[in-house]
């Protein structure tokens, strides 16, 4: 069943949000994917729809030759009770804003 709430997102902090996710991962994917989910060395957002966990948008930063780093989207789930309500795509949104404003310093919209 689909609940309907406002949907926030905030930034991910891995010590205090690293049983929220680890128990989204069990309701978004089947066992044998959601045993590989781990904040350990990631950022991200964190959707939430009153105190409840709707989506989450793990990241990874990778440092190139010549001091470049390119970020990646290694996690992107949804709550079932929670899809088909933009906040995945607002986790997206979110998430390249920030890396843009990290790699040129400008913020984007």
């Amino acid at each position: 069943m689909t609940q309907s709430h406002a949907i926030y997102v905030r930034p991910l902090v891995p010590a205090e949000d690293a049983a929220a996710v680890a128990a989204l991962a069990k309701r978004a994917f089947p066992p044998t994917e959601s045993v590989f989910v781990g904040i350990d060395d990631a950022g991200g957002y964190i959707a939430e729809a009153g105190e409840q966990v709707a989506g989450v948008c793990l990241i990874r930063v990778v440092s190139l030759p010549g001091k470049k780093r390119v970020g990646y989207v290694s996690w992107l789930m949804s709550d079932p009770a929670f899809r088909g309500q933009g906040g995945a795509q607002r986790l997206v949104d979110t998430a390249t804003m920030q890396s843009e404003f990290f790699r040129t310093g400008e913020r984007l919209g």
